[in-house]
């Protein structure tokens, strides 16, 4: 959907990705959508709320959103997913996944900031290659003597710069870059527990693992009960340089149903090689990164068939190939101010204004109020838990 959108209506695909996973949160909140529906909250609360939101939540979260601006509801939810997030370890790395971003700013002398946020696996290959540019710079005796922090600028330049001189050239699979990934065999086969990180630093999702592995190159490694390394074996490719570029030329991009990226895609196991799956061309498929996340760690599905590769949603849906634009009205707006009109939405200046009078707000009770329901489903009186936090003391 996200792909159609980016096709037929022009947004980006993060905006689309993030358009629709609103959407789908509106079916399941008929307060939210309401009030959304009758524009008394924007569609920045209504992003914010769909973050977080439960059936036990969603009428605190909705008296928040009304009350407040939408820097308010941002920071709580913020607060908030510090503070549990979802249960599942999967839907835990998907989520770390779909919230990666890079923000920039201008300071008022000129300089600007840049800031990035991205999952373990995606900031270890950015990691490397500064310290690859690093060391680069340190061999020619450039920086040696600088702070880490002015060597990581200077190096971040330098991989720019190389990016711009190069352009985008990619390796194939297994030999594109070396991030290294530590994961037990019964952790990569589904079994609960087991050592899983990347770069011996960060925590990774075991489906996370599996997708890296599905065109990474592998070692096995023996260790006894006290971590000690017996036996090292050798370095081998998930799969064979023969068949990768096979499959290139098969493919010829992410044969995902709307996507039409070419580049930077990865070679994936229908069924994984850990479960027995062959490395062969009716056993492999590629995918973009994006997609490739999607049927790991987003619920996803695809499976070989005698018509080609068949996929499904999380909810079992079969994917069209290929959509077809829905029919617009000749006058689209005023066939919407007709809508409201007989839904009796009444739409003006001031239907969208908080009511915040510029008092500081309480977080701290806001994100209390928002853990208890959690534990404790919505009270049926909560005089300690005010339906806005705003006004109260900092």
């Amino acid at each position: 959907m996200a792909h159609w959108l980016n096709w037929r209506i022009g947004l980006s695909m993060r905006t689309a990705r993030e358009h629709v996973r609103v959407a789908r949160m509106l079916g399941a909140t008929p307060l939210v959508s309401r009030a959304f529906e009758r524009g008394e909250i924007s569609y920045s609360k209504v992003r914010a709320i769909s973050r977080v939101v439960t059936p036990e939540n969603e009428s605190y979260l909705l008296n928040i959103a009304r009350s407040g601006t939408a820097h308010h509801l941002d920071r709580l939810v913020g607060l908030y997913r510090s503070r549990g997030g979802v249960a599942r370890e999967t839907e835990e790395a998907f989520e770390r996944y779909r919230s990666r971003t890079v923000e920039c700013r201008r300071e008022d002398d000129g300089s600007v900031v840049i800031e990035a946020r991205l999952p373990a696996e995606l900031a270890a290959v950015v990691l490397r290659a500064l310290a690859v540019a690093e060391a680069a710079a340190r061999a020619e005796g450039r920086g040696s003597a600088e702070p880490l922090g002015t060597r990581r600028a200077d190096a971040l330049v330098n991989v720019a710069e190389s990016f711009l001189a190069n352009g985008a050239g990619e390796r194939l699979g297994g030999e594109r870059h070396e991030v290294y990934v530590h994961v037990d065999v019964a952790a990569l086969a589904g079994a609960d527990g087991g050592r899983c990180d990347v770069e011996s630093e960060s925590a990774l999702a075991a489906e996370t693992a599996r997708r890296l592995a599905c065109d990474g190159a592998r070692v096995a490694v023996v260790e006894n009960l006290r971590g000690e390394v017996l036996d090292v074996g050798r370095r081998t490719r998930s799969i064979p340089t023969p068949i990768e570029r096979a499959l290139r030329i098969r493919d010829d991009g992410c044969r995902f149903p709307g996507c039409t990226n070419r580049r930077f895609v990865d070679a994936h196991h229908v069924r994984h090689w850990i479960d027995g799956g062959e490395t062969k061309l009716s056993n492999l498929i590629l995918l973009c990164r994006h997609h490739h996340t999607l049927i790991h760690e987003g619920g996803f599905a695809v499976e070989a068939t005698d018509h080609g590769f068949e996929f499904a949603d999380p909810h079992g849906r079969i994917l069209p190939r290929a959509y077809s634009p829905p029919p617009v009205e000749s006058e689209p707006v005023e066939a919407l101010r007709r809508e409201h009109a007989v839904a009796g939405f009444t739409m003006n200046d001031v239907t969208l204004v908080p009511s915040w009078g510029g008092e500081r707000m309480d977080y701290g009770a806001a994100l209390e109020a928002l853990l208890w329901r959690r534990a404790h489903g919505p009270p049926e009186r909560y005089e300690r838990f005010k339906p806005s936090a705003l006004g109260a003391a900092a």
